[in-house]
């Protein structure tokens, strides 16, 4: 079947408008009060540790035992990954098919410290299943996405080292997350924890804050993303000076409007304005080229009220309150999307179809719409197969593939969760 692709600019369904998050604001009540209290998010980020769906990378400092379950952790996520690279067909660049030959010395040669080191990350860094910069992929000619590519770690990230490889280039670190092979050049090992106190702590709320070696920011040294944490030591007039064991003289700074102390208030008004200043700008697969997927994007969103979600989109789909899944029927009468604008809050309810999850932004004119990070879709015209290529966040409903055999997301809706639990779930 011949196929094409095709570039969008404004995504079928949707209007002008609805680019901007004071659309779905003004038709929502009550977007100033909070709809998360500290207890809330305290609440859920310790339900989200009790079902491992998160690390907890400070306990190790209080709590020897605890540094023993994170290794454990990460020596089950490389077992893992193992069992996966002997089920996958992979290809290089260069069209050629990975043997298990080619695969397996990056598993036998694995140096494991006997003391992992507790470090934080000086520099944004690629983190790989394999430590390896090549692109492997899954299908020949897919060059986007990089099956070795599974996140992307800012400045400031909390991690312990546990192994490295035979020539010290990369280091496997296990983070509040996730576990993977890093380049050992981006860390600094820490020598005491007087850096994770939290009172002194600073949260990026810009979607991409700059990072300069100086207080009047003019030298840059490097990007850090939203949700990030910093941690406070110094203070100009247009700038925080923040820990950084990487610097000579032990700080850098970010400009005070790209932060805020502590974290924001979970209001729907912050949701949204937070999850906005994403809109438009382009997706990276596993955080390739410091960009975001679907997944990532609402990690970082509710990072700023501190609200700490797993890194992939089927583990975000178990984090707070499952609401509806493929296999609990909904009543005759009622269709999904009539189901969806009556029982699921706008700015709290994450939508998932296998592959992709969808942050859901509210209902106009009896449509449910979401705000997601989105690569493609694909459509049918006659006997053609359209690949349509959004590679970006966008709003949209929830029927772009309607026409496809794969179906419209609303079709392939398999889940939804809500942060809040409602006195009617």
């Amino acid at each position: 079947m011949f196929q094409k692709q095709a570039s969008l600019n404004l995504i079928p369904g949707t209007e002008p408008e609805m680019n901007s998050p004071y659309f779905w604001l003004s038709r929502l009540d009550h977007i100033d009060e909070t709809i998360l209290t500290d207890e809330d998010i305290r609440q859920l980020n310790d339900s989200s540790l009790l079902r491992k769906l998160i690390n907890n990378v400070n306990e190790p400092l209080r709590q020897l035992s605890s540094l023993h379950r994170l290794i454990d952790q990460c020596k089950e996520s490389v077992q893992e990954y193992q069992e996966m690279f002997m089920k996958k067909e992979l290809h290089l660049l260069n069209g050629k098919r990975l043997t298990v030959e080619r695969i397996m010395p990056y598993f036998n040669y694995v140096v494991w410290y006997k003391k992992p080191v507790f470090a934080m990350l000086c520099h944004h860094s690629d983190e790989r299943l394999l430590p390896i910069a090549d692109v492997w992929m899954e299908k020949p000619d897919d060059f986007e996405f990089d099956f070795l590519q599974n996140n992307a770690l800012d400045f400031g990230t909390l991690c312990w080292i546990c192994a490295e490889t035979p020539d010290n280039r990369w280091v496997l670190q296990i983070n509040q997350s996730t576990c993977g092979w890093i380049l050992k050049e981006n860390i600094a090992v820490l020598e005491n924890d007087a850096h994770v106190i939290q009172e002194k702590q600073l949260t990026v709320i810009s979607a991409y804050a700059p990072l300069f070696a100086d207080s009047d920011c003019t030298r840059f040294t490097g990007t850090v993303r939203m949700g990030a944490s910093l941690y406070f030591r110094d203070e100009s007039a247009s700038a925080y000076g923040i820990f950084d064991p990487s610097n000579s003289t032990g700080i850098s700074y970010i400009l005070k409007k790209d932060v805020c102390h502590g974290y924001l208030t979970c209001t729907l008004r912050n949701i949204f304005e937070q999850a906005f200043k994403f809109l438009h700008l382009p997706y990276g697969w596993g955080d390739s080229h410091q960009f975001i997927d679907c997944s990532k994007f609402l990690q970082l969103t509710f990072a700023t009220f501190g609200i700490f979600l797993p890194r992939n989109g089927i583990t975000q789909g178990k984090a707070g309150h499952t609401l509806y899944h493929s296999e609990t029927p909904l009543a005759e009468t009622e269709s999904m999307e009539t189901w969806l604008i009556r029982k699921t809050l706008p700015g709290i309810s994450f939508l998932r179809f296998p592959g992709h999850i969808m942050l859901y932004i509210g209902h106009y004119k009896e449509k449910a719409y979401v705000l997601h990070c989105l690569y493609k879709y694909l459509e049918q015209e006659g006997d053609d197969t359209i690949i349509r290529v959004v590679n970006r966040m966008v709003v949209t409903d929830l029927y772009p593939g309607e026409t496809s055999n794969a179906g419209s997301f609303l079709k392939r809706l398999s889940q939804v969760n809500c942060l809040k639990m409602t006195k009617d779930m």
